[in-house]
């Protein structure tokens, strides 16, 4: 009976040292996460308040400590900037936050990502005019164009 209790104690302490560990990641380093994420997607979307469909792509480059984003939609091209954030919550989840200004208007698109059955991220998110309340938000798929190497 002690053996057991020896082994359940060590086990307790195993796993609180590499919780600990865990926990003392630091969370701004995002470095990798950012790689990882970068790339040209393809992307599905509907607009903000209305039932309109898009298609665009959006390029995800990380270079000199920030996330570039380069959207493509109707030759129309517009820049802007990424960051991993918290979400709002108890769990505090990691969200991607990309910002960009498109006829004078500053949006925000908050998208969570996954792996794909080929480990390739795939993200999706709400669109938002930055600072307006909205009972219909936009809504966005970003798919990894294989074909772009």
């Amino acid at each position: 009976m002690q053996k057991i209790i020896r082994v359940m104690m060590m086990s307790a302490a195993l796993m609180g040292l590499v919780g600990q560990l865990a926990l003392g990641e630091d969370q701004d380093n995002n470095e990798d996460l950012y790689h990882y994420l970068e790339g040209r997607y393809i992307v599905i979307g509907r607009v903000i308040n209305g039932a309109k469909t898009y298609q665009c792509t959006v390029d995800l480059v990380y270079e000199k400590g920030r996330l570039g984003v380069t959207r493509k939609i109707n030759g129309l091209v517009i820049k802007g900037e990424g960051r991993i954030e918290h979400a709002l919550g108890t769990d505090k989840a990691d969200v991607l936050r990309v910002r960009y200004i498109q006829d004078g208007k500053d949006y925000e698109i908050t998208y969570v990502w996954n792996s794909d059955l080929d480990n390739y991220p795939r993200l999706s998110g709400y669109l938002y005019e930055s600072g307006k309340k909205t009972d219909s938000p936009g809504l966005e798929a970003l798919f990894r164009d294989h074909a772009q190497k």
